[in-house]
């Protein structure tokens, strides 16, 4: 301030997850806008069909997919509803649906398109949000990013992966590892965000304190290799 202000609540993580509580005091009203179009709502459309399913409140209540052939959504507390519209034109119908004995199956185009590098933008927006102060200048660089005032093709890899024996919780959960010794084989800080059952894993890019980017299989691999080992010895916060 003045010239940026902060009159609106900054969620952390976005409140289309569940999140309602955890705020981020030092993002701006315009920051909070333009991230939250350019780039969140891409995370939000990648997941809307297990936040459906998941019965996952947002700012709007439980999410609807739907476009002019088809529309998915909860009519009743466990129960999911699907309604079909035959279509005149062939491409116009997003949806097929088959029926072999008692089992359905039931596949759907969806009607946004989503740009995967701002999912991982949105990750790592959360994850900086949750920093401590003292880590932000080692990510001068990924901040940029996160803006979109850059663009990259040279990135690690975003995994998402189903928790079969998911805990029961009811709000999204992020955690953030930080290396605590010099082993610039490993990435100075990784990510992990839990939405229901959804586990989103991701190296933070672009931070001062790696020498290289962790796109290659090779540094890819050599970390996913150790990295369980090291966290259950301590290296990493």
């Amino acid at each position: 301030m003045p010239s940026v202000s902060f009159s609106k609540d900054a969620h952390t993580i976005s409140e289309g997850l569940g999140n309602k509580s955890i705020i981020t005091n030092d993002e701006c009203d315009r920051c909070n806008e333009d991230l939250g179009r350019e780039i969140e709502q891409d995370l939000m459309t990648y997941l809307s069909p297990m936040r459906t399913f998941m019965s996952i409140k947002g700012k709007n209540g439980l999410p609807k997919i739907k476009d002019d052939s088809f529309a998915l959504y909860e009519s009743a507390p466990g129960v999911m509803h699907i309604d079909l519209f035959e279509q005149e034109e062939p491409e116009q119908k997003h949806w097929e649906f088959e029926q072999n004995g008692d089992i359905f199956k039931w596949t759907f185009t969806h009607p946004q398109m989503v740009n995967p590098q701002d999912v991982y933008r949105a990750v790592v927006k959360y994850a900086i949000g949750v920093m401590e102060r003292e880590e932000l200048p080692h990510f001068n660089e990924t901040i940029t990013w996160v803006r979109k005032l850059r663009s990259s093709t040279d990135l690690p890899r975003l995994c998402f992966y189903l928790d079969n024996n998911p805990k029961s919780i009811e709000k999204p959960c992020i955690t953030v590892f930080f290396r605590k010794n010099d082993d610039r084989s490993l990435p100075y800080c990784f990510v992990e965000l839990q939405v229901s059952s959804v586990v989103i894993f991701g190296i933070i890019p672009f931070c001062n304190q790696d020498d290289r980017t962790f796109s290659k299989e090779e540094d890819w691999n050599h970390f996913i290799d150790i990295q369980t080992d090291v966290c259950g010895e301590g290296a990493c916060t």
